[in-house]
């Protein structure tokens, strides 16, 4: 059973755990629940940096339940007790977790970034486009950061995968010398002398974009 696939798209509300019945122990966030009349039982544990890890033990022989784990194991049984872990996956998510705005991991640490740096958050401005967000300064309203969720080959790139993009304004100059249409593109839907395109997907570092982000802002602030 793949955890992520569950929480893909969410992160833990921290302040909901112990509440929702987990107990802080060593560092770590530990909650268990009984499943099939105490047949087996479910054991999540969240470190502090949001990190999970879950594993459903027999009741009985005390080890991990490794047939609930093989999707190839389509019985009866374990598709009983497959189908009631879920829904108690589903109940822990709609209780302690946050959906998330964007795709990727990325964008949501560029968008705590942002928010810790200059206290902006993301705006929305499009219904149709849900994943689509815009920064813009407080003092001007003009935008600094554009993020969108577009299909990769909307970029040049030979894949359908759908990826958070960010716009991000730049000197002209810099912006002539750093396209490759790898890692950097010229800008999607927006002026591209004065703009540039990034994917968020991990293809450029984190600390880069950021110092990019800090160049957008202050080209923006006037």
């Amino acid at each position: 059973m793949d955890i992520d696939k569950y929480f893909d798209g969410y992160k833990v509300d921290f302040s909901s755990l112990i509440s929702f019945g987990f107990i802080f122990d060593k560092g770590k966030y530990i909650y268990s629940r009984k499943l099939f009349d105490g047949d087996f039982e479910a054991i999540i544990s969240i470190d502090i940096d949001g990190n999970i890890n879950e594993c459903v033990i027999d009741s009985y022989t005390k080890e991990k339940y490794s047939l609930l784990y093989n999707f190839s194991q389509n019985g009866e049984f374990v598709g009983l007790l497959r189908s009631e872990y879920e829904l108690f996956l589903k109940e822990l998510i709609d209780n302690c977790f946050i959906k998330e705005k964007f795709f990727s991991n990325y964008t949501n640490d560029i968008v705590s970034y942002v928010k810790d740096k200059y206290g902006d958050d993301p705006l929305f401005l499009w219904e149709e486009s849900p994943n689509n967000a815009v920064f813009k300064h407080k003092e001007n309203s003009k935008w600094y950061i554009v993020i969108l969720s577009v299909c990769s080959r909307k970029l040049g790139i030979d894949s359908d995968d759908v990826l958070d993009i960010i716009n991000i304004k730049n000197d002209p100059l810099v912006i002539s010398s750093l396209i490759d249409n790898k890692c950097y593109f010229k800008a999607y839907h927006m002026n591209k002398s004065h703009w540039m395109t990034i994917p968020l997907d991990g293809r450029v570092a984190l600390n880069d974009i950021y110092n990019f982000i800090d160049k957008s802002y202050e080209l923006t602030k006037k």
